[in-house]
């Protein structure tokens, strides 16, 4: 009975002196890959980018009254429809339950730097259980082996502002119960994996994705020992609670559940072949491979130059260990491997800068609302990782400690680049014009309204890439509601509405006195006087600021913020012309390098124009998306006059147009309202033609201007037309 006391509490001091020395190294990791202030939670000022967009749902999270459902809904941002800070990557349960703080919280506090402080320790944790399922009391082999969990380059990728998919220690957390078979059939590890899942559910769909797949492994191994009862009541649980995480945070909401799908970015964003040998950052021991694309970087999974010389010593020192690759128990690891793998190459299959193929359509359609695909191979990269130093241990016995640490410190070396570089170094942007008017917005307003919003167009949207920052952070901090956010996704509702009512609804109903207007200059020109009520639309600096007040009126000067278009130039609407977004407004796709795309149902163009006596002549080049079988039909108008009707079919697809604009058609300073109706317009995928979603209609690649020619005129009862010409 004694001796039974005394292994218990030797075991018992163990686990203490285990989580001690993942904390404290998990908190030296993390001081080692991120500068201080950003763990500091009273320090805001290094807030940018990723983490901007986590900290404004926290910070606007914080300022609701009463918790609804589903959790972390905020009706502050998005308005006024609202939006699920889910979706904002601001990790629901941590700022759910600090919302009980919220009044004894500083005003600029944030948990984003003590959330992945926690990840390293419970990176490091996890991690050391799961080399204690093969090196079981060999301790110093453990903690080694936890090292690489914890500097393992995918995870201290994440450190650069996407806190929410530093949560790595959940793939680990179950990854240990599947190397432990024995441990995964009492009911209390059934519930333990459980709640898990309800984790991963709460702070992630993709990390939800991942853990469930190796849970899903884990009980396929233990039907044999177990049996199917058992066996389907654990999966059931673990899906239950990862669909209650979720659906308890927003991330999927019963209305909509198919209508978060991504619009864009998917194979895009896919995992080369050759990233597990690809360091990416120049300075590395191996030297970066070729891709794709830039966005290939999110399928970054570089294994480290340390743990694949020590992969290679095992099967050199003893290569029977290869055969435990087509054992039993291995099918399952290989099962992990290929879901992970298959996953995250899709849907375009590359190695190096060669594309290799395509996955089928029906494929791309049922995984596309996972656009970032090049993630899901992290499940694989740490089983790798586990079999890698299992294999070593097996190979080297009790001479192991000093080939992992000479792995290790291989290691360290070479992952130096990754954690040299940090983008979470530059400060806080802010609104340049710092006049009493900005501070004082709150005073006399409850809303502020962005055109366009961040979430429609980033780059035509005020103050650009950073523009959901700078209005955000304004407007949380005058407590205001705004309708301009940095949504992940958007439900098709949202889409519709911020991307096409909302403009429509102040074009038509006017502006509300209770709300302030950040217009880009370009949709300003759009908006009537009549529109404005008794809003003031003044200068500020490059946008205009419209605020409620008696009379109200447009600055003149706010003309001068459009380019003149020159009569004789010859404007490029092409990507390297970056004049081109201040014609567009709504209704268009990206620029592309041969133009833009005009989308259907409707877009607007506007222009500056000289004044002419007999009006101007604007000839376009464009190209229709009409493929055969489609015919395409523009009808244009210059305010509410008809001007012209375009019909194209697949012989006329790429012509010149020419629109004359008479000078009746001329606004204030020589303004131009074009709108293109697009009533043909359609997706190449409705058609069969590609998987572009868009609604196409014509695109712009150039315009020009030139002087209508003076009409012949006669009087026809003095003179014959015969006569005229003689003359």
């Amino acid at each position: 009975m004694f001796p039974r006391k005394a292994d218990s509490c030797r075991r018992y001091q163990e686990q203490i002196l285990v989580v001690l020395f993942c904390v404290a190294v998990g908190a030296v990791y993390a001081l080692s890959v991120l500068a201080i202030r950003v763990l500091n939670p009273f320090d805001t000022s290094w807030i940018t980018g990723d983490p901007a967009q986590s900290y404004l749902g926290w910070l606007h999270f914080r300022r609701e009254e009463r918790l609804t459902l589903p959790l972390g809904w905020v009706t502050t941002l998005g308005y006024p429809l609202g939006a699920p800070i889910a979706y904002s990557d601001s990790i629901p349960p941590v700022a759910t339950a600090l919302w009980f703080f919220r009044n004894l919280l500083p005003a600029d506090f944030q948990y984003l730097g003590l959330y992945f402080v926690l990840c390293c320790v419970l990176q490091c944790y996890f991690g050391f259980r799961i080399c204690r399922t093969f090196a079981k009391d060999n301790l110093l082999v453990c903690i080694l082996g936890a090292m690489f969990f914890l500097t393992s380059a995918v995870f201290t990728w994440r450190a650069n502002g996407h806190f929410a998919l530093a949560s790595h220690w959940l793939i680990l957390a179950v990854l240990e119960r599947f190397l432990n078979p024995c441990r995964l059939s009492s009911t209390t590890s059934i519930l333990y994996v459980g709640v898990l899942c309800f984790l991963a559910g709460s702070i992630s769909p993709y990390i939800t994705v991942m853990v469930l797949l190796i849970v899903a492994a884990a009980y396929m191994r233990m039907v044999r020992p177990v049996g199917w009862n058992r066996t389907v009541g654990g999966m059931t649980i673990a899906v239950g609670g990862a669909g209650a995480g979720l659906l308890l945070f927003g991330f999927l909401q019963p209305t909509q559940l198919f209508h978060y799908a991504s619009e864009g970015g998917y194979g895009l964003y896919s995992m080369n072949l050759l990233a597990p040998i690809d360091p990416v950052y120049p300075g590395s021991l191996l030297p970066p491979a070729p891709k794709i694309g830039s966005g290939q970087i999110e399928g970054y999974n570089y294994f480290g130059l340390g743990l694949i010389v020590m992969a290679a010593a095992a099967v050199l020192r003893r290569p029977g260990i290869l055969r435990r690759l087509v054992s039993r128990d291995a099918l399952f690891g290989w099962f992990i491997v290929v879901i992970s793998l298959g996953l995250a190459l899709s849907p375009t299959v590359s190695a190096g800068s060669h594309v290799l193929f395509h996955v089928p359509d029906p494929v791309y359609d049922a995984l596309s609302t996972f656009r970032a695909s090049g993630r899901f191979f992290w499940p694989a990269y740490y089983v790798i990782m586990a079999a890698v130093l299992a294999g070593t241990y097996s190979a080297f016995g009790r001479s192991s400690p000093p080939v992992l640490l000479a792995a290790f410190l291989i290691q360290v070396v070479d992952l130096a680049p990754l954690r040299e570089w940090n983008e979470l170094t530059s400060h806080a942007a802010k609104i340049s014009d710092d006049e009493p008017t900005w501070r004082s917005l709150g005073a006399t307003h409850k809303h502020l309204v962005v055109i366009p919003p961040y979430q429609c167009n980033p780059e035509d949207t005020p103050g650009g890439l950073k523009g959901f920052w700078l209005y955000g952070k304004l407007a949380a901090d005058q407590k205001m509601s705004t309708n301009s956010f940095h949504p992940a996704r958007m439900s098709a509702k949202q889409v519709e509405f911020f991307c096409g009512v909302q403009m429509h609804q102040i074009e038509r109903d006017g502006m509300a006195p209770d709300t302030a207007y950040v217009v880009n200059p370009s949709y300003m020109m759009q908006i009537s006087d009549e529109a404005l009520r008794d809003h003031r639309c003044d200068r500020r600096g490059s946008v205009a600021l419209c605020t409620y007040q008696l009379g109200g009126g447009r600055d003149p000067s706010l003309v001068e913020l459009l380019p003149a278009v020159d009569i004789g130039r010859l404007v490029e609407f092409g990507s390297a012309n970056p004049v081109v977004r201040s014609f567009a407004t709504n209704g268009w796709g990206n620029v592309e390098p041969a133009g833009r795309w005009m989308l259907g149902p409707e877009a607007t163009m506007i222009l500056r124009l000289p004044a002419g006596s007999n009006g101007l002549d604007l000839h376009l080049d464009i190209v229709s998306f009409s493929p055969p079988g489609h015919l395409q039909r523009v009808d244009i108008q210059a305010g509410s006059k008809f001007l012209a009707e375009w019909h194209f079919d697949m012989k006329n697809a790429e012509s010149q147009q020419t629109l004359h604009i008479a000078p009746g058609d001329f606004g204030p300073n020589g303004v131009v309202v074009l709108r293109f109706m697009l009533p043909d317009a359609v997706s190449p995928r409705s058609l069969g033609r590609g998987r572009d979603h868009r609604k196409l209609g014509i695109m712009l690649r150039r315009f020009w201007v030139t002087e209508a020619p003076i009409p012949l005129e006669f009087d026809a009862r003095e003179e014959s037309i015969p006569d005229l010409l003689s003359k």
